[in-house]
């Protein structure tokens, strides 16, 4: 008799992200096509966003992001 997909015990291993799939909190997963692309430029642009709140100036962003202009102002939308 042939097993069936849902009556096989598969291992909940998770990646180098999180160490569980079914509990990953990431809203994307990271084995996805541009997975763990797009979860890393939200993280970034969270964080240019959070910078630019406190004061930092865009040459000071640039730096420590390691970013260009463009994409200094594509990260905060456009609106600088």
């Amino acid at each position: 008799m042939r097993e069936e997909p849902q009556d096989t015990e598969a291992r909940d291993t998770g990646c180098d992200l999180h160490p569980h799939c079914l509990t990953c909190p990431l809203p994307r997963c990271r084995h996805e096509m541009g997975g763990l692309w797009q979860i890393r430029r939200a993280q970034r642009v969270e964080a240019v966003t959070q910078a630019v709140e406190h004061g930092a100036s865009m040459s000071a962003v640039l730096s420590q992001f390691h970013i260009s202009r463009r994409t200094f102002f594509r990260d905060l939308g456009g609106s600088g």
